[in-house]
């Protein structure tokens, strides 16, 4: 998992982990701009009006439940279209970063969001362009089944403006990704 081995010794020894926290060396490998900028992405797409709309529909003792799995998508998506165009290391701090601020809110819980994040990088294709998704069935519903098989299956029937929703939230991040590190000033990151 992304967190195994944070404050381990032998975090140099263990194989790779995908998408683990950090470099040894602890030289930055990401810009403050794009780590600023990626991170005010991911939680301003968490406090969309369509998204609160829909988690107003779930239980309330799942709602946190619900904008857990919602931000492992969007962190999914947003990591797809960085390793596009950026180095492991650079996508690996922005993860980070991302997953920092996602544990400041009051929904996380981090034995919840670890799990369902691996079952994300399982479930959701590898395959993304900015406007196509060549998942099995639709994001929305791969998306729920990465909870599921995370052990954290979600008791609610999305809605169908959710479920549009999703599908064109990965195109849409791809876009604000790709705008975000045009932006940036030139270098390796």
């Amino acid at each position: 998992m992304f967190w195994r081995f944070r404050n381990s010794p032998q975090k140099q020894e263990a194989e790779p982990v995908r998408y683990a926290w950090g470099r040894a060396d602890n030289k930055p490998v990401a810009s403050a701009a794009l780590l600023q900028g990626a991170t005010a992405l991911a939680l301003k797409e968490i406090e969309r009006p369509i998204l609160l709309k829909e988690c107003a529909r779930v239980a309330p003792e799942e709602q946190s439940l619900f904008l857990m799995i919602y931000g492992c998508f969007v962190l999914w998506a947003i990591t797809r279209a960085l390793e596009a165009a950026l180095p492991p290391d650079t996508v690996r701090a922005v993860v980070r970063t991302i997953r920092d601020a996602f544990a400041t809110c009051p929904w996380f819980d981090n034995a919840v969001f670890a799990p369902i994040w691996e079952q994300m990088l399982i479930v959701m294709p590898t395959e993304l362009s900015a406007d196509s998704y060549s998942g099995l069935v639709y994001p929305a519903a791969d998306m729920l089944m990465a909870a599921s098989l995370a052990g954290h299956a979600l008791g609610h029937e999305h809605s169908p403006e959710f479920a549009e929703h999703v599908s064109a939230t990965i195109g849409g991040l791809a876009r604000k990704v790709q705008a975000l590190i045009a932006e940036l000033p030139a270098g390796p990151s």
